[in-house]
């Protein structure tokens, strides 16, 4: 999609890296699986909707996500960290 050409083109001119950012960008498959990744270690910060930290926090997961930005005023999509990350800016 279009809508995430700004991240593609941030990775090929070589920004992240510039930030001392280590990049290393994963297809999710979905929520279900992007939450099991961060979860599990396996992943630093995954992109979804907000609902699948409310779910694993529900069920008592010991180690919940944390939403801590959302990409846009109406998506619902939010980046989720395995803890709190203070001072994010974009």
């Amino acid at each position: 999609s279009i809508f995430y050409a700004p991240q593609y083109v941030a990775i090929e001119m070589g920004y992240f890296k510039d930030a001392g950012i280590d990049l290393v960008l994963e297809t999710g498959f979905g929520a279900d699986k992007t939450m099991t990744a961060l979860i599990s270690g396996n992943a630093d910060i995954g992109f979804m909707g907000s609902e699948s930290t409310i779910y694993a926090y529900a069920e008592g997961s010991k180690d919940y996500a944390v939403n801590f930005a959302g990409l846009t005023q109406r998506a619902g999509n939010f980046l989720v960290a395995r803890e709190k990350i203070d001072n994010f800016s974009w």
